[in-house]
């Protein structure tokens, strides 16, 4: 599945912990520099105790880049690629 593609409620599982769809995704494209493009899926921790080093993420759920968003719930903004395959847990 492509990262637009994503809605609220899927699960991503990646080896330091599940993440869970907060937001339908949006998408941040640069058409003069496509090597720019974006898909922002913001995502909440699914247990926040047993979540491993969020300095993995990227590399554990095949993002770009991230961003912190919060504690309560603790969130994440997760920058994909658009041609990006996620894969998902419904």
């Amino acid at each position: 599945m492509k990262p637009a593609d994503l809605r609220p409620g899927d699960r991503l599982d990646t080896v330091i912990g599940a993440l869970v769809v907060h937001h339908d995704p949006y998408e941040s494209f640069c058409d003069d520099a496509p090597q720019h493009s974006r898909v922002l899926v913001d995502v909440v921790v699914e247990k926040p105790g047993s979540f491993g080093d969020a300095d993995r993420l990227p590399e554990a759920a095949g993002a770009a880049e991230f961003r912190w968003l919060g504690l309560m719930p603790l969130r994440y903004r997760l920058a994909f690629r658009p041609d990006t395959d996620v894969e998902v847990t419904r």
